[in-house]
């Protein structure tokens, strides 16, 4: 696996594990594959293509949200941007203090 910055890690595994998206009852469930891998990381995840695909959502990188359906309809999670711009600043932080890299999962 390569992280951002280009170099290679190798991850320690592989666990599929159920991932819930929302919070009931207007939330859906999957049978996720995670890489695990050994970094520091400012994220306790990743969602990688496979799971937004399976997931069948729609993500906006503009409106910080994700958009799914569930069996009543359609289901939104909505972030908060000042958040988003406190953890980017972090992992910038972080970025010059450490070697490790982020790794996608």
């Amino acid at each position: 696996m390569y992280g951002f910055s280009g170099a290679n890690n190798a991850p320690c595994g592989k666990i599929k594990l159920p991932l819930n998206i929302g919070t009931a009852p207007i939330q859906t469930t999957i049978m996720a594959m995670f890489i695990v891998v050994d970094v520091k990381s400012l994220y306790n995840v990743m969602l990688g293509r496979l799971a937004l695909y399976e997931l069948r959502a729609i993500s906006s990188v503009y409106y910080l949200s994700i958009k799914f359906p569930i069996t009543a309809g359609i289901s939104c999670l909505l972030r908060n941007q000042g958040t988003a711009r406190e953890c980017y600043n972090a992992s910038l932080s972080l970025a010059k203090k450490t070697s490790s890299i982020v790794m996608a999962s």
